[in-house]
């Protein structure tokens, strides 16, 4: 494997940009239409930053996740009247 990995907490952690193909984060997957759905963490990306701590986003397989849910009428009435 060419890309630097260490294990944080248990899984996988890989650099910023350099995370394996068949990985993504949740908005991510958002994008592509898909959810989590339950699936466990595999791995995360880190970016480091200067003065505060590292910066961390969690990693789902593409293949585990799930269509997102359709809106249903009454969701559609719960946005509007939240907004």
């Amino acid at each position: 494997m060419g890309q630097t990995r260490r294990a944080s907490c248990g899984i996988p952690t890989y650099p910023w940009r350099l995370a394996p193909a068949g990985l993504a984060t949740r908005r991510q997957l958002r994008a592509l239409g898909l959810r989590p759905g339950g699936a466990p963490v595999v791995a995360q990306v880190e970016r480091r930053r200067r003065r505060r701590g590292p910066l961390v986003a969690y990693l789902y397989r593409i293949d585990a996740a799930r269509p997102v849910r359709p809106m249903t009428p009454g969701r559609w009435a719960a946005l509007e009247r939240a907004n």
